[in-house]
């Protein structure tokens, strides 16, 4: 009584080997350029629709693409690591010149300031050594006077 019609058997989608990448998957792995795709693939990478009609560009277009946007990222890890370490190197180097200041073993635990003060003889202690200004050497009543060079790296012009 009820006959359905028979279900007649679609074609297989055929896609072609080398189908092109769509801009939208390609936003996926790779940051959209503030430009805009259009533009910033205009140097060279041609646009082309896919079988839907979306804009795309070819496989190897997307594949150079990827890759030079994985060896920027090491390029930009590499000069992070540089930046890093020659930020602590001058962190070191800074710490190595600040002062010594008072050992805690000299001073008894429940001691008012001016009873450590007493006890580390802080008058004594030179907590950075430093340069004789110039009017400490004329009035050591020394005939010489000592000529400290500006080095390049100690001046921010």
């Amino acid at each position: 009584m009820f006959r359905t019609a028979p279900v007649a058997e679609s074609a297989p989608d055929v896609i072609p080997r080398e189908s092109p990448v769509p801009l939208s998957v390609l936003s996926l792995d790779l940051e959209q350029p503030p430009i805009g795709w259009a533009t910033y693939l205009n140097l060279g990478v041609e646009i082309v629709e896919d079988d839907l009609g979306r804009p795309s560009i070819r496989r190897h277009d997307a594949r150079r693409l990827i890759a030079e946007h994985r060896d920027n990222e090491v390029r930009k890890a590499e000069v992070r690591a540089a930046a890093e370490k020659r930020a602590i190197e001058n962190d070191q180097a800074f710490r190595r010149g600040l002062g010594v200041g008072v050992p805690t073993s000299v001073i008894p635990a429940d001691s008012t300031y001016a009873q450590a003060a007493l006890a580390s003889q802080l008058n004594e202690l030179d907590y950075r050594p430093r340069r004789t200004s110039v009017l400490e050497e004329v009035f050591s009543n020394s005939k010489e006077i000592t000529i400290h060079p500006l080095e390049r790296d100690e001046v921010d012009w």
